[in-house]
């Protein structure tokens, strides 16, 4: 496309050579033009994408080690997950158990198996001197977020249900649920549980690899995953139920050990 616009450029100066209001004309035209052919692309790769748990299986238990890349500090985390029903609607609880360091982080999040659509959540980080807490949960239409902290004032923010979004946290394991083909991007609102605010991540399909970790030797799908100013990298298996094998984010990488 590109390609195009740099022939119409010179084929227009040639005519009308290098006076200046033709040139400004020229331009003009050319920004419409490439606005024009790149639109649809734009507004695939920024379309929303709706999950659902297509691959999310019940009394699922994942443990991972979280690796620091300079080598300073490492821990272990457990994810699981299962099928619970409440107030006559089906959900997956979704538990993380994790240490690094001397830090311990703990979190639930309670979404709904038709949509993964948020009902609620809890967490908690702990270390030495410091605490904190998170929870949201929906009432009526609106979600009520609470944050406390060792070192703020705790605070609390209410959200409109009509806002479509998903749990930050969940992101790694939602991305199991995606339509894996190459070239392909998602993205979606997430809500940052940590301060109520929102990001768009923007992920991209890019090729298949093999990878070794601890529990074995998988074909990965890759995906670049920008999130604000940070880069992430995901693989999942590309068997289903595409398992998460490791995730990569700035200064360290959460690789599996095993699943059952």
């Amino acid at each position: 496309m590109s390609l195009i616009s740099i022939i119409v450029v010179i084929v227009v100066m040639m005519k009308y050579g290098t006076n200046k209001i033709h040139f400004v004309k020229l331009l003009i035209a050319s920004a419409v033009f490439l606005l024009a052919i790149t639109y649809p692309a734009l507004s695939d790769v920024y379309s929303s994408y709706s999950f659902n748990a297509k691959y999310f299986i019940s009394n699922e238990r994942i443990d991972y080690t979280i690796k620091s890349l300079d080598e300073k500090a490492h821990g272990k985390t457990i994810v699981s997950m299962r099928k619970i029903k409440q107030m006559d609607t089906d959900m997956f609880l979704i538990r993380y158990e994790g240490n690094e360091g001397e830090m311990k982080e703990k979190w639930e999040a309670k979404v709904k198996i038709a949509d993964l659509s948020p009902v609620s959540y809890e967490k908690t980080i702990e270390k030495p001197k410091y605490s904190a807490s998170y929870t949201g949960v929906f009432h009526g239409d609106n979600m009520t977020l609470s944050f406390r902290a060792t070192d703020r004032e705790p605070r609390e923010i209410v959200l409109s249900r009509g806002i479509k979004f998903y749990f930050s946290m969940l992101m790694p394991h939602l991305l199991r649920n995606i339509d894996f083909k190459k070239g392909d991007y998602y993205t979606f609102s997430l809500l940052l549980v940590e301060d109520g605010k929102f990001t768009t991540p923007i992920i991209q399909v890019k090729e298949k690899e093999v990878i070794q970790v601890p529990a074995g030797m998988y074909e990965c799908w890759k995906l670049n995953i920008k999130l604000g100013t940070e880069q992430h990298y995901g693989w999942y298996s590309v068997k289903e139920p595409h398992y998460l094998i490791k995730y990569s984010y700035p200064g360290k990488e959460l690789i599996m050990e095993k699943h059952s």
